[in-house]
């Protein structure tokens, strides 16, 4: 049977822990997007409310709680753009950081391959 050397069984160690990580880094990506999502489809409710709002408005024209209601509806839409463009921000760092650690284990694999490779053979 075949002796594996320490510096090896560490490479192998390293790439069964990094391989959770990345089980980790899909759950936190697959999170994001779906926050994400989230906030696209409140921006998207608002939005057919302030359509709604509008066009009481326009038969009750001068009802100051329809402009009350369509002023706050115009800011929650407001404040969901932030934060939409904010969670967008976030997953895609996220998203570039997961294609980043993926290259790098695959860096990492091919290394470990070479010195596996140049490892004089055990009797």
């Amino acid at each position: 049977m075949k002796k594996i050397s320490t510096p090896v069984k560490a490479a192998l160690a390293a790439l069964l822990l990094s391989g959770c990580a990345f089980t980790d880094q899909g759950e936190m990506v697959n999170r994001e997007q779906n926050e994400l999502e989230r906030l696209e489809r409140k921006r998207e409710d608002y939005e057919s409310r302030y359509v709604m709002v509008l066009n009481n408005l326009e038969r009750n024209t001068g009802d100051p709680k329809m402009e009350r209601e369509r002023d706050m509806v115009r800011k929650k839409i407001l404040d969901l753009n932030t934060q939409i463009t904010a969670q967008r921000e976030i997953y895609e760092r996220s998203v570039q950081d997961w294609e980043k650690k993926l290259l790098e284990e695959k860096l990492q694999k091919e290394i470990f391959e070479r010195e596996e490779r140049s490892l004089p053979p055990n009797p």
